[in-house]
């Protein structure tokens, strides 16, 4: 596979009323696969396509997700694995656990792991999220809370466009969410909020037909599911 699904929103400027947002770090996550291919001075050449959703509209959060074709193919190893897309009737339960992983901040405007980071946090029901105490209405269909009321764990800055991932009753493990948005990090009423089962809202990009080539299989899958 050469096709990597991850998300928008960039560094924030100074002023931003979400100044402290979890956008940052570019397409960190979506070429760490051909960085450890490659090493650091390959990065650059890595990325062939970068396709957004028609949808989305900077700085808004929503349909905040992009396709990216990478130059080579990614090769999967004991260290790289890739990861089951849903199907459209699949759903996921609120009040299950997943998991996040990531390179980024290890608290709210700190500094970063050399080593991959993972954590486990609860699905929340959209109803609870939007809440005037925790996101007063801002979530849409598209978007997907995670983490605890009570604060404590949470993605945070640097960790956007990676996944949020579960598995099913035969451990295969399937993406739900795609790190997005949040209110600084693991604070207690502001969980962190994901771009929902997000390859599903790309099928409108991804079927544009000069946008066919870049897409390859995804737009197969899509076109499909």
């Amino acid at each position: 596979s050469n096709s990597l699904l991850g998300y928008l929103t960039c560094r924030k400027k100074k002023g931003d009323e979400k100044s402290s947002s979890r956008r940052a770090l570019g397409l960190i996550h979506l070429v760490a696969a051909c960085w450890l291919d490659q090493g650091r001075e390959g990065t650059r050449d890595c990325v062939k396509t970068i396709i957004i959703h028609e949808k989305y509209r900077y700085p808004e959060h929503d349909y905040d997700i992009a396709l990216v074709k990478l130059s080579k193919q990614v090769e999967f190893t004991s260290n790289v694995h890739r990861v089951c897309l849903p199907e459209p009737s699949q759903t996921f339960p609120y009040n299950i656990y997943a998991v996040i992983t990531g390179w980024g901040a290890l608290t709210n405007d700190g500094p970063t792991p050399n080593v991959l980071q993972e954590a486990t946090v609860k699905l929340i029901d959209s109803n609870t999220c939007n809440r005037k105490e925790v996101y007063d209405g801002d979530i849409t269909p598209r978007m997907l809370c995670a983490g605890y009321l009570e604060g404590g764990v949470d993605a945070c800055q640097g960790d956007s466009g990676g996944p949020l991932v579960t598995p099913d009753s035969r451990l295969m493990w399937y993406l739900v969410g795609i790190v997005s948005w949040g209110d600084e990090c693991a604070k207690p009423n502001k969980p962190g909020v994901y771009t929902r089962k997000g390859s599903l809202y790309f099928r409108f990009s991804c079927e544009r037909p000069n946008h066919h080539e870049a897409c390859g299989r995804m737009s197969t899958l899509l076109r499909e599911s």
